[in-house]
């Protein structure tokens, strides 16, 4: 799952930046969130975290580190 979302926000930031390739810093960046909102989700889906929807939304968008955020935003 964490593979897949790292390719669909490559293939976003690819397109806002409008380049064929990332440079490597952003791609680490990319897959630094994905891996650990991945694992996250995981925790939540299974009950190991109590908070709600709502919460776990918010810290998606806080947890998004500040260089990809001229391509989200």
């Amino acid at each position: 799952m964490a593979e897949i979302n790292c390719n669909a926000l490559k293939e976003r930031v690819m397109k806002a930046a409008k380049v064929d390739k990332l440079d490597e810093e952003t791609e680490i960046y990319i897959r630094f969130y994905c891996w650990g909102t991945t694992a996250l989700n995981c925790e939540w889906i299974l009950g190991e975290d109590s908070i709600s929807p709502r919460e776990l939304a918010r810290m998606h968008e806080t947890a998004l580190p500040k260089p990809l955020h001229k391509y989200l935003y």
